[in-house]
Parts: structure tokens; C-alpha cells; sequence
């Protein structure tokens, strides 16, 4: 039985770059580090072993957490799958010049705002103007960098659209990485309750906007897993401390961040803030020595991602005159400054319409979360609040401690990138661009996880019930509002399931099937999650973030 009485360990001054030198378990009385140093029995105290500040679940609700995590990501990839088969190829109007910056990228040539799209892929719309050029070249290229070998495969191939489909289905797997990168931001964040890991990875992940979004040759599901991988290796540095490996792992993917969007120059930020601070909270070194490595970790990060990716936002200041190529990109439209950031962000209709978006913006312009069929974003965004309200009535009832400094700095910094995204957005709309919901995906796992610490606060919590509810709902949404769309975009408007399997014949595949296999693994993935959050309810609910 642990001795509950406290024990002192000396401490051995830390490698630079290692992690913070924690006091690991106690001694006993048959350990080394218990004998004393003075060769009674010829060993000397030996240093404790690093603490490591997250404990591990037990086995059993690891691999519960994991199986929800499973069922989330197998009904994200299997109604993203049915999208990408059933939405005709570049009705969403940006997929074709994402398409053509790909196979630019292909022939070995970076493209500008000025280059035509290459028609390679047949069912390429003809246009006219500027959205017959490469409208999207002020992107970086990393994402189109990976689109471009299953384009390029398949033109070579003599099979150019098998290698568009193969495009869509990159984008798929590439968004599912951030959707395990949400549940692991979770878990950092809220160790104690691993209901909340499933329900972040779910929650966000299963928006039919987004996944209508991740379906397409786009950028965007990219850049939510790009963003999010950095959000977890900010929040690691912070609670487990800058080792070497966890500092590069952040300087990587603040990298990766930078190159798919400018947006992810917000989260080189994030990281190189989230690098310097861990440094300097080390807790074996004088001020003046934390305060040099908090500059070189800092540095670490701003220094890869410079050398990765600089030199393409040099070239947009370059060739637009500002590093993002926003500017230029509106004046080739015609699109004029209007408004400003403040009156943006005071609207309520904004900000409802961009809720209404992350539910139910479809291609061609389909707005679907309205009237009946916005009901049920508004009854989870209700509960969501309620949840919250309720579990902070029990934080001050119980006067519950914020946790460890390391994680509550990593809480503070993630909530702050929606905000951030969001005045940002709230500028590109006052200088002429449009509204666009998908420009906040880079914040979607936070704003999913506070969702999730809401539903994990309602009634029925250690069961997960109101989490696998609002799951459940969320599928049927998807397959209501896929069905409504393709009925709006179809001939004559036919119904939903006709109109669905319709679009399934038209790719060659066998519609009743396919259709079949989709609900099938739509309820095996739900059986999952339910099966997880029940597994999870099995220990009596710990302390509520």
C-alpha cells in the first residue's frame, strides 16, 4: 500500500530540451533511491524516473474510447464516401480550380491567379472571366502537392475520371486524420472523462456541411487536420512539457499548417507561443536560462515554418501585394470593401447565418438548415448551452481547481483560435469576399469539443446518452439533407431515395447495394459508439471539466 506520507527525491539538473523532471512514485524500503547516499550501502540515490503528467485510462476504457472513436470516424468516412460518389463532379464551383491547381502541380508548375485551368478531367464546366483561371493559386501548394497524384495517375492512366474520384477519396482519408486528431486534443484536455473524446471527434466530424465539404477536391478538410494536429502537439508541450520529439512534432505541423492555408500562419503562432511558453515553465532551471530556451523553442518553430513555407507567401506579396493574395483575388471579381469588422461581428444575422451554414450549406449554392429541416441544429445548439450552464453550476458549487497551469494554458490558448478565425473572416467579408462558414474548419475541434463538454453535462452523462443522441441525430440529418439536395439539383425534383439512387447508378455502381452496404455500416457504426459510451458509464463518473 502506497505510504501516504510525503517523500522528498533529489533531482538531477535536466538535459537541455528534455521534459520537465517531475518527482516520480514514491520509494520503498527495498529501492536504491531509498538507502541513504552515505555508502552504508555502497549505491547512491538514483534520480527519479520523469512524470509523466497524464495518467493512462485502464485498459478496458482505452479500449472503449477507442472503439467510439472508431464508429465515429467509420460513419464520418462512410457518408463522406457516399457524397463524394453522389454529388455530381465540380458542381461545387471552387472544385474546379482546385482541381486544376492540382494537375498544374502535376506538369511540375506552380500556377498564379492569372493561369487557365487545364480541362483534363472530362465534365470540367466551360467559363468565362476569371473563374476560367486558377482562382485558388494564392493557396499554398502543400495540399494540391498530394491531390496531384492520383490526377496525374489517373490522366497518364487514360483514366482521368478513376483519378478524380481518387482525388475525392485523398481529401476523405486526409480530414478523417483530423478527426483522431480531435479526440486526441480531447483526451489532453479532458483526461478524466473519455465520453468527451468520442463525442469531440464526433460531433464536428458528422456536420453535413463538412462533410459535404470533405467529399471535394478542396483544401478545406486539409486544413481542419493540419490546424488541429497543431492544436494537439500546442496542447502536449504545454501539459507534458518541450521534450526535443514534441517540439519538432510541433514545429512539423505548424509547417504543415502554414502551407495548405494562410490561416495556418494563425496556428505557426499558436505553436510558437505554445513552444516558448513550455520552456519557460520548466521548473529545474534559473529565469535567465528558461528565458533563452523559451527563445529558441520559439524560434524552433517560427524557423521551420519559414523554411517550408515562406517562400510562397513571399511570392504572393510578390506578385498581389499582400501576402494572403486576398486583395488581388477580390479585385479580379470586382468585389469591393463594405462594412466593417465590428458591425460583422455585432450582427446577429451573421452570426446565425453562419451557424446555419455549418449545418446545411450545400454546392450550388443550397442553404438547407432552414425552416423544419433547421430544427434540430437549433435544438443541439440549445442543448449544448444548457449542458454547459449546467456543468458550470457544478464547477462552482464544488469550487473545482482549474488543473494543472501546463493544462489550463493549453485550454486558454485553444479557445481562443475560434475568435481569432472568426475576425479574420469578419475582415475578408468587410474587404469584399463572402461569407463562408468552412473558413472557421481550422477552429472546428475546439468549437467541437466545447460542444462535447456540454452534451457530457446533461442528464443521462455516464452513459454517454445525450451524446449518442445527438450522434444519431446528426447521421440522419446528413441523410435527410444529402437526399433533400440531390432531389433539389435532380430533373424534375424526384424524390429523395430515387433521386439518391439515381446518382449511385450514374457512377456504374449497383444503387441498392451501395445503398444497402451505407446503412449497414451507418447502425454497426452508432452500435459502436453506443457500445463505447455504455463501457465508459461503467466506473462511476469522475470530476466534470
Amino acid at each position: 500500500m502506497r505510504d501516504p506520507r510525503p517523500v522528498r527525491h533529489d533531482r538531477a539538473p535536466a538535459r537541455p530540451g528534455a521534459g520537465p523532471a517531475l518527482a516520480g512514485p514514491p520509494a520503498t524500503a527495498a529501492s536504491p533511491a531509498a538507502a541513504p547516499a552515505d555508502g552504508t550501502t555502497g549505491e547512491p540515490a538514483r534520480t527519479p524516473a520523469p512524470r509523466v503528467a497524464r495518467r493512462p485510462l485502464p485498459a478496458g476504457r482505452e479500449r472503449a474510447t477507442a472503439l467510439g472513436v472508431a464508429g465515429v470516424l467509420l460513419a464520418f468516412v462512410v457518408l463522406a464516401t457516399v457524397h463524394m460518389l453522389t454529388v455530381p463532379r465540380f458542381l461545387p464551383s471552387d472544385e474546379t480550380p482546385h482541381t486544376g491547381y492540382a494537375l498544374t502541380v502535376g506538369h511540375g508548375h506552380l500556377p498564379t491567379l492569372d493561369t487557365p485551368v487545364p480541362h483534363e478531367i472530362p465534365g470540367m464546366p466551360p467559363a468565362v472571366g476569371q473563374r476560367a483561371r486558377i482562382y485558388t493559386a494564392n493557396h499554398p501548394p502543400l495540399y494540391y502537392t498530394l491531390a496531384a497524384v492520383p490526377l496525374r495517375v489517373g490522366v497518364a492512366a487514360g483514366a482521368p475520371v478513376a483519378g478524380f474520384y481518387a482525388a475525392r477519396l485523398l481529401g476523405i482519408a486526409l480530414t478523417a486524420l483530423g478527426v483522431l486528431a480531435a479526440a486526441a486534443l480531447a483526451r489532453l484536455l479532458v483526461p478524466a472523462r473519455p465520453q468527451v473524446a468520442v463525442a469531440a471527434a464526433g460531433v464536428g466530424a458528422l456536420l453535413p456541411s463538412f462533410i459535404h465539404i470533405a467529399a471535394f477536391v478542396h483544401n478545406d478538410g486539409f486544413a481542419f487536420t493540419t490546424s488541429t494536429l497543431v492544436l494537439v502537439a500546442s496542447a502536449l508541450v504545454l501539459i507534458e512539457g518541450p521534450s526535443r520529439s514534441r517540439l519538432l512534432a510541433l514545429a512539423l505541423a505548424a509547417a504543415a499548417a502554414a502551407g495548405t492555408r494562410s490561416s495556418g500562419l494563425v496556428l505557426a503562432g499558436v505553436a510558437a507561443f505554445a513552444a516558448a511558453a513550455a520552456a519557460m515553465w520548466h521548473p529545474d532551471r534559473p529565469a535567465r536560462v528558461r528565458l533563452v530556451l523559451a527563445g529558441a523553442a520559439g524560434t524552433l518553430v517560427v524557423a521551420v515554418t519559414a523554411a517550408t513555407s515562406g517562400w510562397f507567401y513571399l511570392r504572393n506579396l510578390r506578385l498581389y501585394g499582400d501576402v494572403a493574395g486576398v486583395r488581388a483575388n477580390l479585385d479580379r471579381f470586382g468585389y469591393r470593401p463594405h462594412g466593417s469588422v465590428g458591425g460583422f461581428l455585432l450582427s446577429a444575422r451573421n452570426l446565425d447565418g453562419l451557424y446555419d451554414q455549418l449545418w446545411g450549406r450545400f454546392a450550388a449554392l443550397q442553404f438547407l438548415a432552414k425552416g423544419a429541416l433547421g430544427l434540430a441544429g437549433e435544438v443541439i445548439g440549445l442543448l449544448v448551452v444548457t449542458g454547459l450552464a449546467l456543468g458550470a453550476v457544478r464547477w462552482a458549487r464544488r469550487r473545482s481547481r482549474p488543473g494543472t497551469p501546463g493544462r489550463a494554458a493549453a485550454w486558454a490558448l485553444v479557445l481562443l483560435l475560434p475568435p481569432v478565425l472568426l475576425v479574420l473572416l469578419a475582415d475578408y467579408v468587410t474587404r469584399g469576399g463572402g461569407i463562408h462558414a468552412r473558413y472557421l474548419y481550422p477552429g472546428l475541434a475546439v468549437l467541437s469539443l466545447i460542444a462535447a463538454v456540454g452534451l457530457d453535462n446533461l442528464p443521462g452523462r455516464r452513459r454517454g446518452l445525450p451524446i449518442l443522441a445527438v450522434l444519431a441525430a446528426q447521421v440522419v440529418l446528413n441523410l435527410v439533407y444529402l437526399g433533400r439536395f440531390l432531389s433539389r439539383i435532380a430533373p424534375g425534383h424526384p424524390a429523395a431515395v430515387t433521386a439518391l439512387s439515381r446518382r449511385i447508378a450514374d457512377t456504374g455502381l449497383p444503387a441498392a447495394p451501395v445503398m444497402m452496404a451505407a446503412a449497414v455500416l451507418l447502425a454497426l457504426a452508432l452500435a459502436m459508439v453506443g457500445r463505447a459510451l455504455w463501457a465508459l458509464g461503467d466506473r462511476p463518473p469522475e470530476t466534470a471539466p
